[in-house]
């Protein structure tokens, strides 16, 4: 929690998996397994989670590494790959 605090510019949005501790102590914590989002659970069903989180201008994605790689995650697919969204939060040229 402290990290997010200490990376979040202002009131961005923050995506997690697991959200419950984060959520209660960070304002601003956006769902993504879909458990009390309903968006992103359809995102998840349609393998459209990262769509869901760049439409959502979500800015910080946190949460544990299996979560987060789409090669052992069942939230990301391979097309939802979070490199992805690492890409967009990239200064354009």
């Amino acid at each position: 929690m402290e990290l997010v605090r200490r990376l979040r510019i202002g009131g961005e949005k923050v995506g997690a998996i697991q959200t419950g501790t984060l959520g209660f102590f960070v304002d601003g914590v956006v769902n993504l397994d879909g458990k009390v989002n309903v968006g992103a659970y359809r995102a998840r069903k349609n393998h459209k989670l990262l769509d869901y989180v760049l439409d959502q201008d979500i800015k910080l994605l946190v949460d544990f590494n299996a979560y987060l790689q789409p090669k052992r995650s069942v939230y990301f697919s391979a097309g939802g790959d979070p490199a992805r969204f690492l890409q967009s939060c990239l200064p354009r040229p």
